[in-house]
């Protein structure tokens, strides 16, 4: 849903993920900081990362980003702190990755591999569910989208295979 703060800021506020599953631990200070009743921190991440984040769950089921926060999440997925935002000194992936402007999000489902997701986006990239995806991460075993700068409609949805 949609939020403003009281200087008239709007910012998108995921109805299926916490601030501990966007943001790793280093940055848990910053949770309390608000406007209004707008936790800040959200505008670190564009809107579009966070909107396509709920649409999938609400397509895939239960979805799992970073798991610092909980030790039976971490018993069952592993201990993941950078699978959203990530700071720009952040040694954990490329040095102008979109994880570090706020514009990318690796998720894992619980019910559905990540090939199975990536099949459906790529079969249907205009789906309005994936219509803010231009990349996707091939042959890993999370879904890695993203939302940079891309002419998908001219060029389709980049894919990258490490």
């Amino acid at each position: 849903m949609y939020k403003q703060t009281p200087s008239g800021i709007w910012t998108y506020i995921p109805e299926f993920f916490s601030l501990e599953e966007f943001f790793p631990p280093e940055q848990e200070h910053l949770f309390g900081v608000v406007l209004g009743d707008v936790p800040v921190i959200w505008m670190g991440i564009d809107d579009r990362v966070k909107w396509t984040a709920d649409q999938l769950r609400m397509i895939y089921g239960t979805a799992i980003m970073n798991t610092w926060h909980s030790v039976r999440m971490q018993s069952r997925y592993g201990f993941h702190r950078y699978r959203g935002w990530r700071s720009r000194d952040c040694s954990v992936g490329a040095q102008f990755s979109q994880h570090k402007m706020g514009c990318a999000a690796d998720i894992v489902f619980t019910g559905v591999e990540a090939d199975a997701v990536r099949s459906d986006i790529l079969a249907n990239p205009h789906q309005e569910e994936f219509q803010f995806i231009t990349f996707l991460e091939m042959n890993v075993s999370w879904l890695h989208f993203d939302c940079r700068p891309h002419d998908k409609l001219n060029a389709g949805i980049i894919q990258y295979a490490p």
